[in-house]
C-alpha cells in the first residue's frame, strides 16, 4: 500500500516536471501579445485576427490598437470601464467589438474609419461617446439601444455611419436619449423639440436653409461649432436653463443679428460670435465669470452692449478688450448704481459712450388689435409680463397687442430690476 502511494506521488512529480512548464508557457502565449500596466491595455502587438483581450485588463489605452490591420474581431472581458481616445482608430478590417456591460466611456475617434465594423454589442451602459467615436465607419447600421447615454461629443461622433443614414430617412434631427446629434438637413424656423439635453458639437454647422432657432428650457449645454457657419441664420432664442455654449458655437453665422443668451451662462467661450458681421446688439449674461478672446472678433456692426451693474470690473474689461477695435460704433448700457460709478467715469474717460438702460417708451396708447414693439433703450434681453393681459398682452420679445378698452401695466425684467410702461387701450 505504502509503495503505491509513492508511486503516485512519483507519476505526479513527473508530469508536473513534463508538463507544468508547458502550462505556464501556454499562459504566458496568451498574453505575450498584449503591453499592459495597472490595467491599461497599453499595445496590442499580435498577429492574431481574433482578438480575446485578457481578464484583468480594466481600460483600452489610447491607440491601443490603432492602424492595425489584421484584427476581425475583438472581445473585452468583464470589467473594461473605458475605451479611450483613437483605440481602435483606422482598424479597416475589424468587423466586429462585444463588449463588456461595465463599459460607460468610449472615447474621441475610438473606432474611427473601422469601415467594416458592423455590429458592436452591448452599448445600453455607455454614458459618454466622444467626438468622432464612429465616424466613417460606413457598414455599422446597428448600435444597439442607448439608455444611460448623457454626452455625445463634437465633429459628428455618427457621421458617415450607416446607422445615420437610416436615422435621417425618419426625421430632419437625429436624437439619441435626448441629446441632438445631427440636424443638418433642416431648414427655416427650426424649434429643437422639450426634452433634449444637449446640442452635441457641430450638429448644424454649415446648414444653409435654417433662419431662425428657438432652444427650450430642457436644454442644458452646446457643443463646440454646434451652430457653426450657418449663414441665412438670422435669430437664436434660448431658455435660461442653458449653462455652457462651447467655442466658436456661433462663428460665421453672418446673418446673425439677435441672439438671446441664457442668463445661466458663466463664460463665454474663444471665437462664440467670431465673424458674426450683422451682429449689433448683446445682452452679457448676469451669471457671466469670464469671457475668452476673439468672442466678438469682426462683430463690426455691433453698437449696443448691455451690463450689469453686479458684474465685476475684470469682466467689463474682459469685455472691452474684445471690443477694443470697434469702439468707435459701440455704446454701452448700465443699470443706475452708486457701485458702478467709478467704473463708469473711467469708462468715459476712455472715450466710451455709457448710458443708463431704460424702457424707450413709459406709456404707449393703442387702438384694439393694433400692436407694439415695446424695447429698452439697449435692445437688451428682458422678461416680460403684463398686469392685465386680457386688455394689452405682451410676448417673449416686448411686442404688445391691444386686446380690450382699458389699461395694463407692462413689466420689463432686467438684472432684477423693473422697468414699466402704462398702457391705454382705446
Amino acid at each position: 500500500m505504502k509503495r503505491s502511494f509513492y508511486y503516485y506521488i512519483t507519476l505526479a512529480i513527473i508530469a508536473t516536471c513534463l508538463f507544468g512548464s508547458s502550462i505556464i508557457y501556454a499562459k504566458e502565449e496568451k498574453t505575450k501579445d498584449f503591453q499592459i500596466k495597472d490595467g491599461v491595455l497599453v499595445k496590442y502587438k499580435g498577429i492574431n485576427s481574433e482578438v480575446i483581450v485578457p481578464d484583468g485588463v480594466t481600460v483600452i489605452g489610447r491607440s491601443a490598437f490603432k492602424d492595425n490591420q489584421t484584427i476581425r474581431s475583438v472581445i473585452l472581458p468583464d470589467g473594461v470601464t473605458r475605451i479611450e481616445d483613437r483605440a481602435f482608430d483606422g482598424c479597416i478590417n475589424l468587423q466586429s467589438v462585444s463588449m463588456s456591460k461595465s463599459v460607460i466611456y468610449i472615447g474621441d475617434e475610438a473606432f474611427r474609419h473601422c469601415e467594416k465594423l458592423s455590429s458592436i454589442h452591448t452599448m445600453k451602459n455607455v454614458e459618454t461617446i466622444g467626438m468622432g467615436a464612429f465616424a466613417f465607419c460606413s457598414n455599422l447600421y446597428d448600435l444597439g439601444s442607448f439608455d444611460k447615454l448623457r454626452f455625445v461629443g463634437d465633429y459628428g461622433a455618427f457621421f458617415g455611419t450607416g446607422w445615420m443614414e437610416e436615422e435621417l430617412k425618419k426625421s430632419d434631427m437625429v436624437i439619441i436619449n435626448n441629446i441632438l446629434v445631427y440636424g443638418k438637413n433642416c431648414s427655416g424656423y427650426v424649434e429643437i423639440p422639450k426634452g433634449i439635453t444637449h446640442i452635441a458639437g457641430v450638429a448644424f454647422a454649415g446648414t444653409k436653409e435654417m433662419t431662425h432657432v428657438v432652444i427650450p428650457d430642457t436644454v442644458k449645454s452646446i457643443g463646440y461649432a454646434a451652430f457653426d457657419n450657418c449663414i441665412n441664420l438670422e435669430s437664436i432664442r434660448m431658455a435660461d436653463s442653458v449653462e455652457s455654449i462651447g467655442e466658436q458655437a456661433f462663428r460665421y453665422c453672418r446673418k446673425l443679428k439677435n441672439v438671446r443668451l441664457s442668463n445661466s451662462l458663466k463664460s463665454l467661450e474663444f471665437g462664440l460670435f467670431e465673424g458674426c458681421s450683422r451682429l449689433y446688439n448683446i445682452t452679457l449674461p448676469e451669471s457671466c465669470e469670464s469671457i475668452s478672446s476673439n468672442v466678438f472678433s469682426d462683430c463690426r456692426r455691433l453698437k449696443y452692449i448691455t451690463f450689469s451693474e453686479k458684474m465685476n470690473e475684470n469682466i467689463c474689461k474682459q469685455m472691452l478688450i474684445n471690443i477694443s477695435r470697434i469702439k468707435s460704433s459701440c455704446k454701452i448700457y448700465l443699470t443706475k448704481s452708486d457701485k458702478n460709478k467709478a467704473f463708469v467715469k473711467n469708462l468715459q474717460n476712455q472715450g466710451w459712450e455709457v448710458e443708463e438702460l431704460e424702457l424707450q417708451r413709459k406709456e404707449v396708447s393703442l387702438k384694439k388689435g393694433e400692436t407694439f414693439e415695446l424695447r429698452m433703450n439697449s435692445y437688451a434681453k428682458c422678461t416680460w409680463k403684463s398686469s392685465n393681459p386680457s386688455v394689452a398682452a405682451v410676448n417673449y420679445y416686448g411686442k404688445i397687442t391691444a386686446k380690450n378698452k382699458g389699461t395694463a401695466v407692462i413689466t420689463a425684467t432686467l438684472y432684477g430690476k423693473t422697468y414699466k410702461c402704462k398702457v391705454t387701450v382705446k
